[in-house]
């Protein structure tokens, strides 16, 4: 199922594009909650400066196209060619935790 991840404004004489939100964490089967999880973690590494982000993405397995998916507006440039792919300095994504257990 291809989803359009921007949409034109329809507000008189609007030629800007509106971005979308990621999709909800709940809605995700538990192939996307994989991606979403590397996205994180490419998110991570991105902010710590290990690599450039094309190394990055390659790393963890995804497509820039899969990353803006799930990362939204928290990569920040890099819509024009030349301009550097950076990540926002927080954000509001939702991790999954793991607590340890009596049983491991």
């Amino acid at each position: 199922m291809k989803r359009n991840r921007q949409r034109r404004a329809k507000s008189k004489g609007a030629n800007r594009v509106v971005t979308l939100r990621p999709p909800p964490y709940s809605t995700l089967t538990v192939g996307e909650k994989a991606e979403y999880g590397r996205s994180i973690d490419l998110l991570y590494d991105l902010r710590q400066g290990e690599d450039p982000y094309t190394t990055l993405l390659r790393k963890h397995g995804l497509s820039s196209r899969k990353a803006r998916r799930y990362l939204g507006t928290n990569l920040l440039g890099g819509g024009t060619p030349g301009k550097r792919v950076r990540a926002s300095k927080t954000d509001r994504l939702v991790r999954e935790l793991m607590f340890p257990t009596p049983f491991g």
